[in-house]
């Protein structure tokens, strides 16, 4: 009975680490992709933050989108996992970062920048909690893929 149990609870978290490697590998396609299609509407966004000089904007508008684009790829199809829930693991702490910094420097921004401008949404502190779950469901996955020795 015991050995039962704990084989289906074995099984239960192999599928929560399956499930949320493919929901987040999704999520950071997509939010890479809407991104993509408007770059420089992206970079306004980026800007409006104020935390980075104007040349380091620009770099990070084209760079950002391809790093959460590859970093879902690679979580989704399960390529070099360990790398992907790596980077997740520093995209969701940077994010994280700039939205408390942002928000503690009472700026108000109608759009957060998550999915670029076609879905704009106003940072709150909801960004905080779902950039804060995000990080988290990312430390889980690192854990999970980790090399074994």
């Amino acid at each position: 009975m015991i050995i039962k149990k704990a084989c289906s609870i074995l099984i239960s978290m192999n599928d929560l680490k399956i499930f949320l490697r493919i929901m987040l590998g999704l999520l950071l396609i997509a939010t890479g992709v809407g991104k993509l299609l408007d770059i420089p509407g992206f970079i306004g966004v980026i800007e409006a933050y104020d935390l980075l000089p104007a040349w380091s904007a620009v770099a990070v508008g084209y760079l950002l989108p391809f790093v959460e684009l590859v970093t879902g790829i690679g979580l989704v199809f399960k390529m070099q996992t360990h790398f992907a829930a790596w980077s997740a693991v520093g995209l969701h702490v940077i994010f994280l970062t700039g939205v408390i910094i942002t928000l503690v420097r009472g700026l108000e921004l109608d759009n957060c920048g998550c999915f670029g401008v076609f879905w704009a949404r106003p940072l709150t502190l909801q960004t905080v909690f779902e950039d804060s779950l995000l990080l988290l469901i990312s430390i889980f996955l690192l854990w999970s893929y980790r090399p074994s020795r």
